[in-house]
């Protein structure tokens, strides 16, 4: 028992060990900048809200150690550490096998969905932490059965006020407590104690609804009512993109993660898998429920969802696989009483070597980066429209925390659809709100009818919309105005002030109005003054084509440059294209033109 103790206590030290020697130095990808700049602020993050996170990371984010951002980056590796001692914990009370319990723990510390996710300020680390321990909590215990099933209602309701894909760990428990604890539940006082247990772990909820009142700098979803609060902590904002995918592309999602199943298992361990599921339907038939609903529920909820980075999302699913093949890893173990169990022990090491520099961070800042050369190719006081979250959300991060480029103007057009970010615009830039408030106004109240569901003119909230846009730009004529897309990659951009051109300027389009205006007269942009840091790690697809961003703005600024006459500079470009993208074709030929025409 005391071994068993002292392994428990390594093994978060460990995984937590390896997670910051791997963890992003800086911000990070997706939500990272929003998260990181959130606890700090204490502002209300994207749905569904991860108030207790927030609060948490408040605190964290506040230790004098390293940048705010480290900190919070330290937070999700400590709430993923955790969650594998309670993965090794749990097969351990199920098998009464260490070494299986660290194959276990180690399967999903280092399998590449969770250790990605866990060295950046991310709020499924907590969830991770949340499932893990749910599944803990209802395995038989010694003494103490009612207080255990009180815990657990505290527990569910803490962890529905972080993320949804919690909700196949939610019903799963219910499962397990309906057949373990049936006899109980009949009882009007154990009833009612489990419902006050519950109600009180969703209290972290009131975060949202008193700080909402207060208008932070970013207070997503404005969640200061009933009615708000609702569809905040439900996701409406998100429910276009669940349960409406045609059945072909949910059975190829299933299809893709089942295969990412099968790969963090090096498919070897898949019958091992099978035959953990098959001796506790035997022995342990709750605990087969409990992890069978959470496996089952889980792939279904994430298959039907359709957006980028799913893969966080497939955790519970994950952690409850892995607990399988534990169990199936013990008998195996048991079976092969021969084989040394230090050759089983062997397996801990392989996921972290594996996928050391697939998941892991060290030395990546090219989030950071990315975002800083967006800055620096904003001159002063520009006005910026951007529908790039992986731009908007790191800069958001340095702009707000870093205090870098307090004097320009940047914009999420998406956001715009949503009407508490128009109304906090009132606050982030009130010159802007000010200027547009005919425009703006105008726009919010077909917004409030496409909030409520009652919108009967798709056509004319279209054209407010673009109208407040419109007016954002030629209302403030003193400021440069630019565009991080163009028409071929966003459906809005034809109607954007469609009589001025777009200038390609750094990472940006120059919204022009012509050359009578001496300030607007297209001045040269050195792209020698980007920083790209470069990891020695395995890129994934995200971040190629985040990168493709440089290659391509260059390329176009020099054919632009080219079209003026500008040949000097065409050629400086082109030379910084063909230094940090030597395999670039378009910049190739590009240079083979004017190598030709200079001939």
């Amino acid at each position: 028992m005391r071994s068993s103790r002292l392994v428990a206590l390594a093994v978060p030290v460990a995984v937590f060990g390896v997670y910051l020697v791997t963890l992003y130095p800086t911000v990070g990808w997706v939500d990272c900048g929003e998260i990181a700049a959130g606890c700090y602020m204490l502002n209300v993050l994207h749905p569904t809200g991860y108030p207790l996170y927030t609060l948490i990371g408040f605190l964290f984010s506040h230790l004098p150690l390293g940048t705010v951002v480290a900190r919070v980056n330290a937070l999700s590796a400590l709430f993923s550490a955790l969650a594998a001692m309670f993965c090794f914990l749990a097969v351990l009370r199920l098998t009464r096998s260490q070494v299986a319990g660290l194959v276990t723990a180690a399967l999903y510390a280092f399998s590449l969905t969770v250790w990605s996710n866990s060295v950046d300020a991310d709020v499924f680390g907590l969830t991770a932490l949340y499932v893990s321990l749910t599944v803990y909590l209802l395995l038989p215990a010694s003494g103490g059965r009612q207080q255990n099933l009180l815990l657990v209602a505290y527990v569910l309701g803490l962890a529905l006020t972080n993320h949804m894909s919690f909700a196949s760990t939610f019903v799963g428990a219910l499962v397990c407590v309906i057949l373990v604890y049936r006899r109980e539940l009949f009882r009007v006082h154990v009833l009612t104690a489990l419902v006050a247990f519950f109600l009180l772990g969703l209290t972290p909820y009131l975060y949202l609804l008193i700080r909402s009142q207060t208008w932070p700098l970013f207070n997503w979803g404005n969640a200061h009512n009933l009615e708000r609060l609702i569809w905040h902590v439900t996701g409406k904002q998100y429910q276009v993109w669940m349960f409406s995918l045609p059945f072909s592309e949910i059975l190829g999602n299933l299809g893709r993660a089942l295969g990412m199943l099968a790969q963090e298992l090096y498919f070897v361990l898949i019958p091992v898998l099978l035959w953990g599921m098959w001796l506790l339907w035997k022995k342990r038939r709750e605990i087969f429920w409990l992890l069978g609903v959470i496996f089952l529920l889980n792939i279904l909820y994430a298959a039907n969802y359709s957006i980028p980075d799913i893969q966080s999302y497939y955790v519970p699913f994950m952690i409850a696989a892995f607990i399988f093949t534990g169990v199936g890893l013990a008998e195996v173990m048991k079976r092969l009483r021969k084989v040394p169990s230090y050759v089983f022990l062997l397996l801990v090491l392989i996921p972290p070597a594996i996928n050391f520099r697939r998941a892991g961070a060290q030395g990546n800042y090219i989030s950071e980066d990315f975002g800083r050369n967006y800055l620096k190719s904003m001159p002063e006081n520009a006005l910026v429209m951007t529908a790039n979250w992986d731009m908007y959300s790191p800069i958001f991060y340095l702009r707000y925390i870093q205090k870098e480029r307090p004097d320009v103007c940047v914009i999420d057009k998406e956001l715009l659809r949503r009407s508490w970010y128009v109304q906090g615009l009132r606050y982030e830039y009130p010159w802007l709100y000010e200027r547009s408030r005919s425009e703006i106004e105008a726009y919010l109240r077909y917004n409030d009818e496409f909030e409520h569901n009652t919108l009967r003119d798709p056509a004319g909230i279209q054209n407010a919309f673009v109208a407040m846009i419109n007016s954002f730009v030629t209302k403030n004529p003193e400021r440069r105005s630019f565009l991080t897309f163009d028409d071929r990659s966003d459906a809005d951009a034809k109607s954007i002030l469609p009589a001025r051109k777009r200038i390609p300027f750094g990472l940006l389009y120059e919204l022009e109005i012509g050359d009578t205006m001496p300030h607007r007269v297209p001045i040269s942009f050195d792209y020698a003054q980007f920083i790209i840091r470069r990891p020695n790690l395995e890129l994934d697809y995200r971040t190629k084509v985040n990168m493709s961003t440089y290659e391509r703005l260059a390329t176009e600024r020099a054919a632009y440059l080219l079209q003026m006459e500008r040949r000097d500079e065409a050629r400086a470009t082109l030379d910084w294209v063909l230094k940090e993208f030597p395999g670039s074709a378009a910049a190739t030929n590009l240079r083979s033109r004017l190598q030709t025409h200079d001939e």
